[in-house]
């Protein structure tokens, strides 16, 4: 009897794809490298007979009714004969939507959509500036899905009924196959409609200040101010406690502006274009008055 006949006896757990179709039969076993706590905790290592562990385009698989992300296969094999395919399985828990900054804010709908798997990694404080805590969390993907830094990815837990919005800071690959999303946690005033005032340049002596037109509603994705931060902020106005950036598609946007947001007036220091490199975005420091 051959060492893969005797493998493959045991093989009674149904792999199905999304729509419940039977990919193929295999056994389900704990990962052995899993903690008691963490991401590695969630995960499980699938074993199938060789050539036969046809995972689908999208990495997703079902079993017993969970939704797994599927990583690289992994052939074993003894004495130069494959005897098992080996597949490190995620868990996932939230369903994303994942958005350039200018498609969210003309509410665009996503063509980038995927079971995921979400987990908090750390609480952080901006010691020397704010003191203002946010949270940053690990959003696991697939294998080469389509990321990109400075995307917007809104993930709703299959515990909620509403979603939320993260920033994706940067991007990382693990060894085991799958992509990795840091990302920053957006409140749920991030998405924004605020009364944007524009300078008209002509002088009004009952104010002391340069007039301005009647507000307009602008729609903008607003966020702390060093989350958006690069090096070309040097050349903008330096940082004070309560600045934010708020980000729009609006050509008419300029400088002695100011807008309204969440009930405060924000003056507008400065506009850069083509924010992250992402043609038409434009970035607006703003100044809490």
């Amino acid at each position: 009897m051959l060492i893969s006949d005797a493998a493959s006896y045991f093989d009674d757990c149904n792999v199905l794809n999304s729509t419940g179709t039977l990919l193929f039969k295999a056994q389900l076993d704990i990962y052995d490298k899993s903690t008691s706590e963490g991401v590695t905790a969630t995960r499980r290592t699938l074993s199938a007979s060789p050539g036969t562990a046809s995972i689908p385009e999208n990495r997703l698989v079902a079993i017993d009714g969970n939704t797994y992300i599927a990583g690289r296969t992994v052939q074993d094999s003894f004495q130069g004969s494959p005897f098992r395919d080996s597949v490190v399985l995620q868990s996932t828990n939230t369903f994303s939507e994942v958005s350039g900054i200018l498609a969210l804010i003309a509410a665009t709908p996503s063509t980038k959509t995927t079971r995921t798997f979400t987990a908090w990694r750390k609480t952080q404080k901006e010691e020397q500036r704010t003191s203002e805590f946010f949270n940053i969390y690990d959003i696991y993907f697939p294998e080469a899905y389509d990321l990109s830094v400075a995307e917007v990815i809104s993930c709703k837990f299959d515990s909620d009924t509403v979603a939320g919005f993260y920033f994706v800071a940067a991007l990382e690959r693990s060894i085991e196959g799958f992509s990795k999303a840091v990302t920053y946690e957006l409140g749920a005033e991030a998405l924004d409609v605020v009364s944007y005032y524009r300078s008209t340049g002509v002088y009004d002596p009952a104010t002391g200040d340069e007039g301005y037109s009647a507000p307009v509603s602008l729609t903008v994705l607003g966020l702390r101010y060093k989350a958006g931060y690069s090096l070309e902020s040097y050349s903008s106005k330096k940082f004070e406690i309560g600045d934010r950036l708020f980000f729009t598609g609006d050509t008419g946007a300029n400088s002695k502006d100011y807008l309204i947001s969440g009930g405060k007036r924000y003056d507008v220091l400065s506009i850069s274009d083509d924010a992250f490199e992402v043609t038409g975005l434009r970035s607006i420091h703003g100044r809490r008055v």
